[in-house]
């Protein structure tokens, strides 16, 4: 297990934990394989399997899911693959949500007791393969600990019905919406299915509004950086101008 600090989130109300399965941001579909020593001069591209897809997945969603909550939730604790624990008595009861989000105070803690920690207010499973069999004894669970909404993102199912969305009600979850994006009552978000891609966050009334992207915000900060770094060269340069003229401005 590891935690930490992604990001200097923490630092400003805001902790994020990643467990087991944490892994580096992926963008893309494909996975580039390690070049044996003979073939440097040539770049070999593999379509990714469906492991290889559910960890992409999960890295991109968990950078969007980051991102946003430092910017706009506030105070919330985010965690990725963390276990989740709800009997004090029988540690063997335990689960592993894909995301986990309670909102309130900050906890970093490598486990989530919810006897000690609260119950989250939103889990986020992604699916594939073995995993489907877990999720209805994961629902009758999650509802009996009060989570007030799930949202399930299938890996391997066409995009229109990717995702599905259970809301508790009197104690028990209730399936409310299925297909190619769902809304998050929690965050205020919409989850998207994407084509050939990891799924996406969106804004909006009916989630048109697509967030960007690690990649695009780092593409956009870059663009800032320059646009800054060139329209203060002008003014570098008049300030060299007038300290080489006598009379150096500077003794004024």
């Amino acid at each position: 297990m590891r935690e930490g600090n992604f990001g200097g989130l923490a630092g400003a109300g805001f902790a994020v934990i990643a467990g087991a399965g944490a892994g580096a941001v992926v963008s893309g579909v494909g996975a580039v394989r390690p070049l044996p020593a003979h073939s440097r001069n040539r770049l070999i591209v593999r379509t990714m399997n469906t492991e290889e897809r559910l960890v992409a997945a999960q890295s991109a969603l968990f950078a969007e899911l980051a991102a946003h909550l430092e910017a706009h939730v506030g105070v919330c604790t985010l965690s990725f693959e963390k276990l989740l624990y709800w009997d004090p008595a029988d540690p063997r009861h335990w689960a592993l949500p894909s995301f986990t989000v309670k909102l309130g105070p900050p906890s970093e803690t490598s486990e989530w007791r919810t006897w000690e920690h609260g119950v989250p207010e939103l889990i986020v499973e992604l699916m594939w393969g073995p995993k489907r069999g877990l999720l209805e004894g994961r629902l009758e669970t999650y509802g009996r600990l009060g989570v007030r909404e799930v949202l399930v993102f299938d890996i391997d199912a066409e995009p229109d019905v990717a995702w599905r969305r259970w809301i508790l009600k009197q104690d028990k979850l209730d399936l409310v919406a299925k297909g190619s994006r769902v809304s998050s009552e929690v965050l205020g978000l919409w989850f998207v299915a994407i084509e050939d891609g990891p799924p996406r966050l969106a804004t909006g009334a009916n989630g048109d509004n697509l967030l960007p992207t690690t990649e695009e915000r780092f593409t956009s900060l870059e663009l800032t950086i320059n646009e800054l770094r060139f329209a203060t060269l002008p003014a570098i340069r008049t300030l060299v101008a007038r300290a080489k003229k006598p009379g150096d401005w500077r003794t004024h």
